[in-house]
């Protein structure tokens, strides 16, 4: 039974989107904000923004930090997912379609490869290499991240990531994130030019003709699931997704109604928000910012310490006798401080013993260290800039340590459910609406082109499947040397295929089935070519010697002669 609601006219419509707001505000920080601002306190005090008037904020905010170890655990953790998961200078996915025989055609491969090159041609173009570091970052510090894919007229798609404090987000029946919400400011000026005059608020309007041009106007812009539409219609309205922009607070002044300043829609949910790990139904995330921070508080405590402790030891306190209040002192190397013969034993002299364990305190600091670099997986992306090669395998990077490779599958598997899957489909759907692709082989009508991803953490993380043959491979040549019928067990063919796929090799790299029944009948064409051959040079042969030998006496060649012209007779 279809069960159609009853929609309410503009006026309520955005009064709705006001109290959903206001719900996720309440949702996020209630529990979720409070920590953000620690992590954002201990380790990263540049990250996120809070207020809307953060914007442009350049205040100092590391107070509480002594020891950046955790900033620079983080830094590196962003560097090596960058550069091992999407690296601009190496191919990081490849396109494939189903398993069928016609579908490893020459014309496919092509394609496939020309719509690769397209991708990766429009990805370089756009800004996508510098705004997906700024994810990976937020990803793994506050557990969650937020990037906006928007249409662009000279990159085809324009990427803009939010700090984590300006947005608010809410899961869809999948557990994806499916409503999007962001809080910013912009100035009266931006407003009217970008949402246009008939659109504004009456405060807006009256500001502008007050040449208030630069005050800060606070805008909401929401994205969620568009229940209102009518889908017989193609209108950005009417689309999947709505996509509404209004004035956080606005007085309807003359109009009597508060109006949206913009409405339009979306086909795909534009807003990538990848979690590094998520609980349950939880709509934000955790990752190794929220793992470490005790450690992080733990070592500004003893960085303080050891360093008081050294203040204390190079400058302690002194006691002295009241006869010298009022003198000169000097603390400086070789500096005189004069004072009265009565008072020889009474001068300036240290309040008490400063002795601290600086060695142990040390030692405890490493340790701290040392935890959180391993939390933010650092040592392991260390452990591959270290390497002397400037390029380094998927192999290599297991055997460097496979329990850490273990514990990020995980989160490579959520990277690609929520953040890469959608990236590159996006980017092809767009790519093909705008007539920038060529134009599909007729074997692919009705097929699905599935994203298989070849970046050197994605190949690490299915090396497993590698050694495993390179194992089987192994055993078996062993025992090949006293039984050479084993290798009739093993299948060459799906054994290159199966490596390949691990490898994340072209397909264009592979012949075909077809081609290669091709090579192998003209291969075994030409064997039979060569038997034939070295056949009739041996009975040559055979005649020439038999026509230059003596018949007279009783020789091998005489009897071979004999049995041949018996041979004739009989036939």
């Amino acid at each position: 039974m279809d069960i159609k609601q009853q929609r309410s006219p503009e006026v309520s419509l955005i009064s709705r989107f006001r109290k959903n707001l206001e719900s996720l505000r309440s949702e996020r920080d209630k529990s979720w904000l409070p920590h953000w601002r620690e992590l954002n306190q201990y380790i990263e005090p540049k990250a996120g923004k809070f207020l809307t008037t953060d914007k442009n904020n350049g205040s100092k905010k590391d107070q509480k930090i002594y020891n950046g170890r955790a900033r620079l655990a983080l830094r590196t953790l962003t560097s090596g997912m960058m550069s091992g998961t999407t690296s601009p200078s190496r191919p990081w996915f490849n396109l494939r379609v189903g398993s069928g025989e016609g579908l490893q055609s020459i014309n496919v491969r092509k394609w496939l490869d020309s719509v690769e090159e397209a991708i990766y041609s429009s990805f370089a173009r756009s800004n996508l290499y510098t705004e997906l570091p700024k994810l990976y970052k937020s990803m793994a510090l506050y557990g969650i991240g937020a990037m906006m894919a928007l249409e662009d007229f000279e990159d085809v798609t324009r990427y803009y990531t939010f700090s984590v404090g300006e947005f608010f987000v809410a899961n869809d029946e999948r557990l994806k994130v499916g409503t999007f919400a962001r809080e910013y400011q912009l100035s009266v000026e931006q407003v009217v030019e970008e949402f246009g005059w008939e659109n504004c608020s009456y405060d807006v309007k009256n500001k502008y003709n007050q040449n208030l041009l630069y005050e800060q106007v606070d805008i909401v812009h929401m994205i969620q699931r568009n229940d209102d539409r009518d889908e017989g219609k193609k209108d950005s309205k009417n689309m999947k997704y709505r996509s509404v922009h209004f004035e956080k607070k606005s007085n309807k002044g003359l109009s009597k109604k508060d109006l949206f300043l913009s409405e339009s829609g979306f086909k795909r949910f534009p807003v990538f928000c990848p979690r590094w790990e998520v609980e349950s139904t939880d709509d934000y995330g955790t990752g190794p910012g929220w793992d470490a921070l005790a450690d992080v508080k733990q070592l500004q405590v003893e960085q303080k310490r050891k360093l008081q402790s050294i203040d204390r030891m190079a400058n302690p306190p002194v006691v002295a006798p009241t006869t010298m209040i009022g003198k000169n002192t000097s603390t400086l190397p070789g500096g005189v401080t004069y004072s009265d013969e009565r008072d020889s034993g009474k001068g300036v002299r240290p309040l008490y013993q400063v002795d601290p364990r600086i060695s142990e305190l040390m030692h405890d600091i490493k340790e701290t260290e040392s935890r959180i670099n391993e939390t933010f997986f650092a040592d392991l992306f260390l452990a591959l800039v270290k390497t002397d090669r400037r390029e380094i395998t998927a192999r290599e990077i297991d055997e460097i340590d496979s329990e850490k490779l273990l514990a990020l599958g995980p989160v490579m598997e959520r990277l690609n459910d929520e953040l890469l899957d959608d990236l590159v489909t996006m980017q092809f759907e767009r790519l093909l609406e705008g007539d920038m692709l060529p134009e599909p082989p007729p074997e692919l009508e009705g097929e699905t082109v599935k994203i298989e991803y070849i970046s050197t953490l994605h190949q690490a993380q299915r090396s497993g499947g590698l050694s495993s043959i390179d194992k089987l491979i192994s055993f078996a040549g062993a025992v090949s040397q006293a039984k050479p019928e084993i290798m009739d067990k093993i299948n060459g063919d799906k054994a290159i295929d199966k490596y390949s796929e691990y490898l994340g090799t072209p397909a264009s790299l592979l012949n075909s089935n077809e081609d290669i029944e091709k090579i192998r009948a003209s291969r075994a064409e030409a064997q039979q070519a060569e038997k034939q051959g070295q056949a009739s040079l041996v009975a040559s042969q055979i005649g020439k010697n038999l026509a230059g030998a003596s018949m007279e006496k009783d020789n091998v060649l005489k009897q071979v002669a004999s049995q041949f012209a018996q041979q004739q007779n009989q036939g």
